[in-house]
């Protein structure tokens, strides 16, 4: 009996650590729409694949303009388009981890002024890799 719940907690144990691995965090922004809370996450595994960047390079490996249609593809598959969505702000940071390694973090606000609390972040490696996109399900700890 003690060796099948080993083997059960076992297994338990690698399929958490797979899915906790797959979504190592290299960085995360948080997002609100329609009242659910969302999780932009950059992997660690992304950024590392990504290439080397310095600012001192004369250019990026995509264009911003590219960057952006990559973003708003991404935020189209999780938000209502008929909102009205538009790019708030850009932020192109380097990794803490690796400095070598960049992301953009490309904010949108909904354009429909009666509905002022969406706002979403997608984050794209420098080469165009999107991050990933979790809803949270929040609960509250007593």
């Amino acid at each position: 009996m003690l060796k099948n719940v080993s083997l059960v907690f076992s297994i338990l144990m690698i399929v958490i650590s797979a899915e906790a691995s797959e979504l190592d965090s290299g960085q995360t922004y948080y997002s609100n729409y329609q009242g659910k809370k969302y999780a932009s996450i950059m992997p660690a595994t992304y950024l590392t694949d990504s290439p080397d960047f310095n600012l001192h390079d004369k250019s990026l490996p995509k264009p911003l303009s590219k960057i952006i249609d990559i973003a708003y593809e991404q935020l189209y598959k999780i938000v209502d388009k008929k909102l009205g969505w538009s790019v708030s702000n850009i932020t192109f940071s380097k990794w803490e981890k690796n400095d070598k390694k960049w992301l953009y973090a490309v904010g949108f606000n909904t354009t429909n002024s009666s509905i002022n609390f969406d706002y979403f972040t997608i984050l794209v490696t420098i080469d165009g890799r999107i991050g990933v996109v979790k809803e949270i399900q929040e609960r509250i700890i007593k």
